[in-house]
């Protein structure tokens, strides 16, 4: 709505400057000139082209001019009567005759600058498939801390659970994430989702996310692909460094009892509360001796801590070299965060409802005081190697040290009159590591290919996750009494061990021809791909669970003992506690997946206005998994394959519109952990969650319609609509629970779904709308989807019973909205901008018979952030996110209407806090 009055307004003005824009480039191949020097004469004014050879010269008074292009091995071109009209751009296509005499001498080799907007909006309308994104120059203004934060501001993408994305408001699941043209591993243990909190805003050079498939891009997709490349090799040698600090309101300053880890927590990671290596193999009966019970340690206690404020900081260095004949150049980034976040998370659970009554009968009611502590360590070191003007090398290295450190103490009441007191201490540590080695080799102006062999590692574990129970009647004042279950348990007097690591192997190459000359001189070459991707991943998960129970003889009064006392040495043994393994076959499984492809793609202008690309994908997959439940093995071996054919074209109405078409065949597989009939216990949202081996992959058609209009080098408006059809869809639903007091949480297929919306983007420059100083500094942006889905189901069968028809895909959004303003003012050195961002209600769970389904309800969030250059090299920054601080709610739809009305009831709901934040960078 702001953006709709401040351009209703300025438009309405007059204003007497105009724009000059266009592209160099090489009289004889046609070949853009990166960094060719455009001059208006007579004038201060002037720019440099990108490496597309574009360039633009804003705010120049209406009149006629004469303009000098330049150009180092090129003979300088000047162009006399160039007119320039107010609120207009002229637009002037050079193209530059070579110097022989200076070609003998000099060998031009330029480094393509890829994280400017215009060189991303640029990459978006050259790019074969319908694609958005967002550039390192835009992700520098907005503050964002980490990619899950910066990718929300891309049209048709929201985040959920802080760190998983979604696009086109499908659940996270059905995107494919690649780290510079590879595939990154999924590193949750109950979710198909790249965990985008791992890799810090400092690093990215940009980020485009593919909403059309192709044949060089992975058959897997439904909602988009995304692309995340980290900053490569600097254009100068530099030092830099950066220091933030944070406050969290209801968190910063807040005294709170706090479960500490270890002493190298604050790095990441922690061995503390590992299992010892001697202790009993879980082939040992369930009888463990009493020292052995206590190696595992009285790890119960909780201190009281002040939560200190946010920290975050960075270093980044740049540098270029010789290794005799060869040029190149290292950039490495060193990021480190440690951050916190506490609240009252108030949740409740709700048996049948009343329809006379209308409301459900409460099972429990329950407060949450929840602190999370998470530290990352994020390293890259990129390095490049130019053999000569034709031969690259690039060798990528990304690692990530995360740790989170969570305490949950829980009080609360149930419907049988029961007070509780329980306990949640949980550690969790991941390693993630990705490296690249690439090469490109151009053998002449017609000839390319480019390949990437690459290796990832990931490693996660929770050492000792502690859950425990503490009860007495309601209205008492009787101490807290211990809960100890008859037999081993997941939630009573519990501890749990867990380990999970995986390595992945890539293989890529892919041999480029290019047919004939530019189309009309323009951007679209004819030209042929062929290629092949080979990617292996394999897996190992395994898990130890066991708790607490009484031996022979039992002194009753352990029992009233806090928490932290219970289970101290002195307790174990006779008269006291032993462990009772509970540890199950299916709480290990070993997992790989292969997938083999070949692709072929023809570039070809039908018209010179009208181009096609038609591509051919074949993906050959199998994956398998072994585990076991109570009785069987299990033994899950999928073989699948696909032909994904791809049809893109582009139809340029003018020289800055394009209509674009698209239609693709994809598909979507179940992932290890959705297989493996593995259950876990998760305390926090209080829910048991395990896999299914009869799960079948999803196949999906995808149809894209969308119009582009890029007024300059650095503007864009897009409109577009999307059609995409679903067989078997995987959804995660409910199952009833044990006595409806723990919920389950497994996948399952639907019978098929469609999904369909619109989309708009616009970012747009109020430059030259009027004379207004400050109005010609403002950019805005905005962004809007309106999404629909609607899942069909086989009634008759029972799988499906109790489940609503017709109803959305889980994980749906039907709104997304982006909007930001922008303002920069170069001379002050100055940027300020306001982003808003809002999702609306989603699904969150498919209900079943018993349980109806949960939805998140929309949040409204606001950031403001300003930057001050004091110096050439030393900026200051201060910011505030979420400034609405709106509440997180998810409900249950208990009248089964599918809508959130006043009937429904609250299942979650809590605060998260705003966060002010001000920190100092500079470069050297």
């Amino acid at each position: 709505m702001l953006f709709l009055v401040v351009t209703l307004l300025t438009t309405a003005l007059k204003a007497q400057v105009g724009t000059l824009s266009g592209v160099v480039k090489d009289a004889t191949t046609g070949e853009s000139l990166i960094g060719a020097t455009v001059v208006i004469k007579g004038t201060s004014l002037g720019a440099a082209t990108d490496f597309d050879g574009n360039y633009q010269v804003k705010g120049i008074k209406a009149g006629t001019y004469v303009v000098e292009v330049s150009y180092i091995s090129y003979a300088t071109k000047v162009v006399d009567k160039v007119v320039i009209v107010a609120n207009q751009t002229t637009v002037l296509k050079v193209s530059l005759d070579s110097d022989e005499k200076k070609l003998t001498t000099v060998e031009v080799v330029a480094t393509r600058r890829t994280g400017t907007e215009m060189s991303v909006i640029t990459e978006l309308k050259k790019a074969d498939q319908i694609a958005v994104g967002v550039s390192a120059a835009q992700i520098a203004k907005t503050q964002d801390r980490d990619a899950s934060a910066v990718i929300r501001r891309v049209p048709g993408v929201s985040i959920q659970d802080g760190r998983f994305v979604v696009i086109r408001g499908l659940s996270d699941r059905y995107n494919n994430v690649l780290l510079n043209d590879v595939l990154t591993p999924s590193i949750e243990v109950d979710k198909k989702a790249f965990s985008f909190d791992l890799i810090p805003s400092a690093m990215i050079d940009r980020m485009l996310v593919f909403k059309s498939g192709g044949a060089d891009l992975p058959a897997e997709f439904a909602g988009g692909i995304i692309k995340v490349y980290t900053k490569n090799i600097p254009d100068e040698n530099f030092v830099s460094a950066g220091f933030q600090l944070g406050y969290r309101s209801g968190t910063t300053g807040r005294n709170t009892q706090y479960n500490s880890q270890g002493g190298t927590s604050f790095l990441g990671f922690d061995q503390g509360g590992a299992l010892p290596a001697a202790f009993p193999d879980r082939v040992r009966p369930n009888q463990i001796s009493a020292a052995e019970v206590n190696q595992l340690g009285n790890r119960w206690s909780t201190r009281a801590v002040s939560i200190a404020p946010d920290m975050r900081f960075n270093l980044a260095t740049g540098y270029k070299f010789k290794i005799g004949k060869i040029d190149a150049g290292n950039l490495t980034t060193i990021s480190y965060s440690n951050t916190w976040q506490s609240y009252q998370q108030f949740r409740n659970r709700w048996g049948i409802y009343d329809p006379e009554a209308k409301k459900s009968l409460q099972i429990f009611e329950q407060n949450d005081d929840f602190t999370q502590n998470n530290v990352n360590v994020g390293i890259i070191s990129n390095f490049n190697f130019r053999l000569g003007s034709r031969t690259s090398i690039d060798f990528r290295n990304f690692l990530n040290q995360s740790g989170r450190n969570e305490t949950t103490i829980r009080t609360g009441s149930n419907e049988n009159s029961i007070e509780f007191l329980n306990y949640g201490f949980r550690y969790e540590q991941r390693t993630v590591y990705s490296g690249q080695l690439g090469l490109t080799h151009t053998f002449d102006d017609r000839n390319e290919i480019k390949s990437t062999v690459g290796y990832s590692r990931t490693d996660r574990s929770e050492p000792d996750y502690r859950r425990v129970r503490t009860i007495r009647p309601a209205g008492s004042n009787e101490p807290f009494r211990i809960v100890v279950p008859p037999t081993a348990s997941t939630f009573d007097a519990a501890r749990f061990f867990s380990k999970l690591s995986e390595n992945g192997y890539v293989a890529t190459a892919a041999f480029e021809h290019k047919m004939g000359e530019l189309v009309d001189g323009e951007q679209f070459q004819n030209k042929w791909k062929i290629g092949f991707y080979v990617d292996q991943k394999s897996r190992e998960s395994a898990a130890r669970w066991m708790s607490y129970r009484a031996t022979n003889g039992f002194n009753d009064d352990i029992l009233n003992q806090p928490v932290d006392q219970v289970f101290a040495d002195q307790n174990i043994g006779p008269g006291g506690f032993t462990l009772q393994e509970g540890t199950n076959p299916s709480d290990f499984y070993t997992a790989s997946n292969t997938i083999l492809a070949g692709f072929g793609q023809i570039n070809y202008a039908i018209t010179p206005i009208l181009q096609a690309v038609v591509g051919l994908r074949a993906e050959s997959s199998q994956i398998k998994l072994n585990s076991a439940n109570n009785t069987d093995t299990v033994v899950v071996d999928y073989p699948q394959f696909i032909l994904a054919p791809s049809l893109n074209l582009a139809l340029n109405l003018t020289e800055k519109q394009i209509l674009r078409f698209a239609y693709t065949n994809s598909v979507n597989r179940p992932e290890f952990r959705e297989f493996a009939p593995f259950s876990y216990y998760d305390f926090n949202n209080d829910v048991n969650i395990f896999g299914n081996p009869a799960l079948k992959a999803a196949t999906i058609q995808n149809f894209d319609l969308r119009w582009e209009l890029y007024p300059n080098p650095t503007e864009l408006i897009t409109l577009g609509v999307f059609y995409k059809t679903f067989k078997n869809p995987i959804e995660r639903f409910i199952i009833g629970g044990s006595g409806g007091n723990v919920l389950l949480y497994s996948f399952q297929n639907a019978d098929k779904a469609v999904n369909y919306g619109v989309e708009a983007e616009v970012r747009k420059s109020l430059e030259g709308l009027s004379n207004s100083k400050f109005l010609n500094n403002v950019t805005v942006l905005f962004n809007a989807s309106l999404l629909k889905s609607t899942v069909s189901l086989n009634t008759a069968d029972p799988t499906f019973a109790g489940q609503e028809n017709n109803r959305p895909l889980q994980g749906q959004s039907p709104i997304l909205v982006n909007t930001g303003i922008y303002y920069t003012d170069t001379e002050k050195g100055l940027q300020v901008n306001v982003l808003y961002n809002v999702v609306s209600k989603n699904l969150y769970a498919v209900g079943d018979a018993i349980n109806p389904s949960q939805y998140e309800l929309p949040r409204n969030v606001l950031d403001l952030n300003v930057t001050k250059r004091l110096r050439k090299n030393l900026e200051l920054r201060a910011g505030v996110a979420d400034i609405i601080n709106q509440k997180y709610r998810r409900v249950q739809d208990s009248d089964r209407n599918q809508k959130i009305d006043g009937l429904d009831e609250n299942i979650l709901n809590f605060i998260p806090g705003r966060i002010f934040s001000a920190g100092i960078s500079f470069k050297f």
